[in-house]
């Protein structure tokens, strides 16, 4: 099976048998609604029936007889007519639950002479039309009369239409849009082909796996209205998410203002023949898309010459992406049409040709948005490489072009790198590709300098066995003075002599004895200049051994000294050589501080400048200081004294925390060490998506808005080891017990103070635990309930869980868990009033989180104390 999109070969043997499952169901009482049949093909077929005994022969026959909730199916074959949803049925054709974009069997199919091919009027909210092809006409899909909401439109084809394969002009909220395909061959004009009108309430929508193709000259998704395209009490996020939009004009657009609070994810934009995405976006994450070889801009962030203040993109954080080979296509020039996207002069008018470079680039971020908007943008963390330009921007805010891999070693705009327009700031950067993409461009290769080959890193092996709270800290200074006090003699022999003394004091307290060694060694040989030539040579090695307990301090210190002087002998072509090396070797022992001082002489060679008429004496003094510093705790054989930063918390009830969304840049904490009910692990802390606040529910603790301890949720995600699903998960709460599935860690909590007004005074103090959390699957819905935190009041019902969430050691902080036994397990939240947004926090959190200060947009989970067995 060709994998054209959707769930592929594997996916589509999935659904296969679910769709059996459900037909067969479907005759079984009890378990399926009532079924109404659609053949055209049986010659039994009877539109003056009811369909539920011979089948009627058109669609809108069974429609018409049908009661809401019921089943009608329709079986293979072409169905010429033009169709009226109004009603709520599930209508499923011959196809239903099977992907588009993958090949499959027969279709039914709605081929209407002309106009529409179904249209959803009122009475239609919540219908389900899925498994059909529509063929021809202006436009497949189109609403009309009145709100439609929760319309599911699942797993269609579209072509041959000449408009759009789905209109939605009415407000139709929390519509569902999976797995259809849409060819757009035929269209003409410049509605789109999938297509959002004016100013309607579109909150909710969700658009996913999906194939958008050859809309040639429209757009493959179009948005355009004032914030009406977002999130609501069903989504809590709009989703668009593992999509395909090719071969377009422009893949999806959502005009001056129209979305807010959007995730566009895991989507391809890739040869639309003018941009690949573009907009106003506002509040929303694009991350983890490819945009390849669209012919002027991957993405373009724009307000579409709208100055207004709360138009064009803001707030758009532009993560994980790979843009490559954008902005190479051509345009139309010296016609009527110029600047048109085009690959032969007969798409030119007016005496044009298509010869003029677009000189894209993967980003562009646009100039004419209301003064200081667009640099509330910023692009980490992409691959970048082989457009026209990486980034362009050519006005004059300064805007976050950090942490990218820009095609080669060295970073933007150098041999071999995409460009960057000056006022992005594009340092630090990648030197390889982020891994973390959707592609896997081919690493860079070193180009070795001087012909010489780089040589790895040495690493030094550590000997004991240290606590979580181990910090080495060595530090090395070394000082060389030479004082030659040359006198000239004709004949000069030097022997020199080199005296060193070595002490070492230690006031231990033993208990155990782990051992410390420090050993330093100096050759140094420091610049002098003398009349004739003398050689004087000394080298000075310390060798300090201490033995001390875990819990007491050491402080070792040990001095050589040597001093020669000699008659030296000058040379017939003297020489100057000044060179010094010092070189001090240190391996310590947990809880010790250990200091060598190591004073000798050096090697100096001289050109003379004159006749040496007198003796000479040369004396050279070299100093190398070195102090290294480990302080560790070790792990002796006896009971070893815990290590904490700050007071150690109380054990108290945990709160019930609600929690809401927010955007902010990515943080990039590599290696963070978290270790909970399943293990120890080893994950990359990506950004803070939510933050939670604690809360009281239906008036059970109503002084939980006052507690102090917050909690910022950060996305991870997990480098070793590799997570293995865990499923029927026992988890319970005043909710009751409920089997859930964990796919995979997404997510850390970590403990957090909140101001509304100022930054948050220090120091930290934790009220709460840290807690590493795992994307979760369960079914469960709750009544509505009164919800009050320091945000205000929310009235709102639970509908799934969505993660849970375990306390955790995080290594290397210092704190140990407050609350090992209480766990949260974390509910989607339908908010139907008071869902508060747009409050500015200022937060603080124990380092490396530190202080921030963000706005949060709404609530969007509530966490529950639980326990697991």
């Amino acid at each position: 099976m060709q994998r054209l999109g959707g769930l592929g070969p594997k996916g589509g043997r999935i659904v296969r048998l679910f769709a059996a499952w459900v037909f067969a169901a479907a005759f079984v009482p009890g378990i399926a609604h009532a079924l109404r049949n659609v053949d055209v093909n049986d010659g039994a077929c009877d539109d003056g029936g009811s369909c539920t005994g011979p089948p009627c022969c058109s669609i809108q026959r069974a429609i018409d007889v049908a009661n809401p909730s019921e089943v009608i199916l329709v079986a293979a074959g072409i169905y010429i007519e033009n169709v009226t949803l109004d009603r709520n049925v599930f209508l499923r054709g011959a196809q239903f639950a099977m992907a588009a974009c993958d090949d499959r069997g027969n279709e039914a199919i709605i081929a209407p002479a002309g106009g529409v091919g179904l249209t959803f009027t009122s009475g239609s909210s919540s219908a389900t039309v899925d498994g059909f092809t529509f063929s021809g006409g202006t436009r497949g899909m189109e609403t009309t009369g009145g709100s439609l909401n929760r319309l599911k439109i699942l797993n269609n084809r579209f072509a041959g239409f000449t408009d759009s394969a789905v209109f939605i002009g009415t407000d139709s909220t929390s519509t569902l849009f999976e797995q259809n395909a849409i060819d757009g061959s035929s269209a003409v004009g410049a509605n789109g082909l999938f297509h959002v009108d004016d100013d309607n309430d579109f909150d909710g929508m969700k658009f996913l796996t999906n194939c958008v193709d050859n809309g040639v000259d429209t757009y493959g998704f179009f948005a355009d209205g004032d914030h009406n395209v977002g999130p609501n009490v069903d989504t809590p996020t709009l989703e668009m998410a593992d999509n395909r939009f090719s071969n377009n004009r422009v893949g999806a657009t959502f005009g001056t203002q129209a979305g807010d609070q959007i995730q566009i994810v895991r989507n391809t934009f890739s040869d639309n023949r003018l941009d690949g995405l573009q907009g106003g976006i506002q509040n929303s994450s694009i991350d983890g898309n490819t945009f390849s070889n669209n012919g002027r801009f991957g993405l373009l962030l724009t307000s579409n010459g709208s100055s207004d203040s709360l138009a064009g993109a803001q707030v758009v954080s532009v993560t994980t992406n790979c843009f490559s080979t954008n902005g190479l296509g051509t345009g139309c020039e010296n016609g009527t049409n110029d600047g048109t996207p085009c690959t032969t002069d007969t798409e030119c008018t007016g005496g044009g040709t298509c010869t003029a470079p677009f000189a894209g680039a993967g980003i562009f971020f646009a100039a004419d948005q209301f003064a200081g908007t667009i640099s509330m943008n910023w692009a980490n963390d992409n691959n970048i490489y082989g457009n026209f330009s990486g980034m362009t921007y050519d006005g004059g805010e300064t805007i976050d072009g950090t942490e990218n891999w820009w095609g080669c070693l060295n970073g933007a705009n150098t041999l071999g790198c995409d460009t960057a327009s000056a006022n992005i700031t594009t340092t630090p950067f990648r030197t390889l590709p982020n891994p973390d993409t959707q592609c896997e461009p081919l690493e860079p290769t070193p180009t070795p300098t001087n012909g010489l080959t780089p040589s790895p890193t040495p690493t030094t092996p550590t000997t004991g066995t240290p606590s979580r709270t181990a910090t080495p800290t060595p530090s090395a200074t070394a000082t060389d003075t030479a004082t030659p006090s040359p006198t000239a003699s004709p004949t000069a022999t030097a022997t020199p002599t080199a005296t060193g003394t070595a002490t070492a004091t230690t006031t231990p307290t033993p208990t155990v004895t782990p051992t410390s060694t420090a050993t330093g060694t100096l050759t140094p040989t420091p610049s002098s200049t003398a009349s004739p030539t003398p050689t004087a040579s000394t080298t000075g090695v310390l060798t300090a051994t201490a033995t001390i307990s875990p819990t007491a301090a050491l402080t070792s210190t040990a001095t050589a000294s040597g001093t020669a002087t000699g008659t030296a002998t000058p040379s017939p072509t003297p020489t100057a050589t000044p060179t010094a090396t010092t070189t001090a070797v240190i391996t310590t022992t947990p809880t010790s501080t250990t200091t060598a001082v190591v004073t000798g002489t050096t090697t100096a060679t001289a050109t003379p400048s004159a006749t040496p008429t007198a003796p000479i004496t040369d004396t050279a003094t070299a100093t190398a200081t070195v102090t290294p510093t480990a302080t560790e705790t070790a792990t002796p054989s006896s009971t070893p004294t815990p290590t904490s930063t700050g007071p150690t918390p109380s054990p108290g009830p945990l709160d019930h925390f609600q929690c809401y969304e927010t955007h902010r840049p990515p943080i990039r904490l590599n290696g963070v060490s978290l270790d909970d009910a399943f293990g120890a692990s080893t994950v990359r802390v990506l950004r803070e998506k939510r933050f939670c606040a604690p809360a009281d529910k239906n008036d059970e603790d109503p002084t939980a808005p006052l507690d102090p301890g917050h909690l910022g949720v950060f996305t991870i995600k997990q480098t070793a080891p590799r997570f293995t699903r865990v499923r029927d998960f026992m988890v319970t709460n005043q909710f009751g017990t409920i089997a859930v599935d964990l796919v995979r860690p997404d997510a850390m909590l970590v403990p957090a103070l909140k101001n509304h007004t100022d930054p948050v005074p220090g120091p930290f103090v934790q009220h709460t635990d840290y807690f590493k959390c795992y994307k979760a699957r369960g079914r469960f819905r709750s009544d509505d309930l009164n919800i009050v935190d320091q945000f205000g009041s929310v009235v709102g019902a639970i509908k799934r869980p969505v993660r849970y969430c375990a306390p955790a050691d995080v290594g290397g902080d210092g704190a140990p868990i407050i609350d090992g036994s209480t766990h949260l397990l974390c509910y989607q939240l339908r908010s139907a009033a008071g869902a508060p947004t747009h409050d500015l926090l200022h937060t603080l959190s124990p380092s490396p989180f530190d202080a921030d200060a963000f706005t949060v947009f709404g609530p969007r989970e509530i966490c529950v104390p639980s326990t697991v067995q």
